[in-house]
Parts: structure tokens; C-alpha cells; sequence
């Protein structure tokens, strides 16, 4: 056999793909992310309204959260085929998902944040 003919050979036998291939370590790994970006926005969320408390970490939720969204919609429209074709399409999506949610989250911490809490003494 030629390598061409095993190569078409290979090519044209296509099982379905179980594990974690080449394609599918990318788009996990920014699936993950995005999860920590959205426990990032929920502990802004929770700690917007203390009093003393730093808009830094919802400013870092939010753009934690637009960076995994972005890296999800790019690894989303290049992944060829669809779900289950070894890819990784599947959790592109979770990433962009969990990114758009996390990314909403740090803009209603930021902006919880940014006004007065009810009763402050310090508010005219």
C-alpha cells in the first residue's frame, strides 16, 4: 500500500471520537476559565455592597468574563463539523455561554458597586 491509500483508508474509516483529543483540549480549557471567570463575577456580586469594598474585582470578573466569551466564539467558528465530531464545539459553546453570563454579572457588580449602600452616613 501507498501512504496515500492508507492515509485514505485512515481517513475514510471515522469512528466516533471518545476522550479527550487534540481538539478538545482548547475549548475545555477556556470552558474552565470561563467557570472561574463566573465564580470571580459571584464573588464580585457578593461583595459589591460591603461598605470599603474595591471595584477591581468586578472590573476583573467583567473582563474575564468578555475574554472567555471571545475565546470561545473564535474556537466556536473555527471547529469543524459538529458536536461530537472531536472538536471541542460542544464546550466552545459552555465557554461562551459561562463567559456571557460572568461578563453580566461583573457589569451589575460594577454597577452595585458604584452607588451608595441604602443608610451609608456618608451619602449626602
Amino acid at each position: 500500500m501507498t501512504v496515500t491509500e492508507v492515509l485514505w483508508e485512515a481517513m475514510s474509516s471515522q469512528e466516533p471520537v471518545y476522550g479527550l483529543t487534540s481538539g478538545r483540549l482548547l475549548p475545555t480549557a477556556a470552558a474552565l476559565l470561563a467557570a472561574g471567570a463566573l465564580g470571580v463575577s459571584l464573588a464580585a456580586v457578593s461583595r459589591a455592597r460591603r461598605p470599603g469594598s474595591s471595584p477591581r474585582l468586578a472590573a476583573g470578573a467583567t473582563v474575564f468574563g468578555a475574554a472567555t466569551t471571545v475565546m470561545g466564539s473564535i474556537l466556536w467558528a473555527t471547529a469543524g463539523g459538529g458536536p461530537g465530531t472531536g472538536n471541542g464545539m460542544v464546550a466552545a459553546w459552555i465557554a461562551t455561554g459561562l463567559g456571557l453570563v460572568a461578563c453580566a454579572l461583573g457589569g451589575t457588580a460594577w454597577r452595585l458597586g458604584r452607588r451608595p449602600a441604602q443608610g451609608d452616613p456618608t451619602t449626602p
